[in-house]
């Protein structure tokens, strides 16, 4: 099926579409200078206000992983003295196993098992204030 076509003023013809698309066009060229200074107003301000927030939750976090490594340091090496004495393996691959133990690890399926301590004051701060941030 064929585009209905119309001859316009300047005699040429143009489709549905174009008759459509010529007056936005210039509407938005008449009105895009306004409306860029107030996008630019607008994000500027909203940036400055996303990055103080980031900073925040990024200390948050910070202290949050600090309490938490704190925590799992003494567990991590009873478990690599463990692995070292028990099952005879080199300390170095041990140390390689048990690097991340008690962090989250993936599951098959896009689950994931949840890391230990994520229960500490510090954890709870920034876990509450991130969720505050997105409603």
């Amino acid at each position: 099926m064929r585009a209905r076509r119309r001859r316009v003023s300047d005699g040429r013809e143009r489709s549905a579409a174009v008759r459509v698309a010529v007056p936005i066009a210039r509407w938005i060229v008449r009105v895009r200078p306004t409306a860029v200074a107030l996008l630019i107003a607008v994000s500027a301000a909203a940036r400055a206000q996303s990055e103080e927030e980031l900073k925040r939750y990024a200390e948050l976090d910070r202290a949050c992983e600090a309490a938490r490594a704190k925590k799992l340091a003494p567990l991590r090496a009873q478990k690599i003295e463990a692995c070292v004495r028990e099952e005879k393996r080199p300390r170095a691959v041990c140390e390689r196993e048990y690097a991340e133990w008690g962090n989250t690890q993936p599951l098959a399926h896009g689950r994931a098992r949840g890391g230990l301590f994520y229960d500490l004051p510090e954890c709870v701060a920034a876990d509450q204030a991130r969720r505050q941030y997105r409603q």
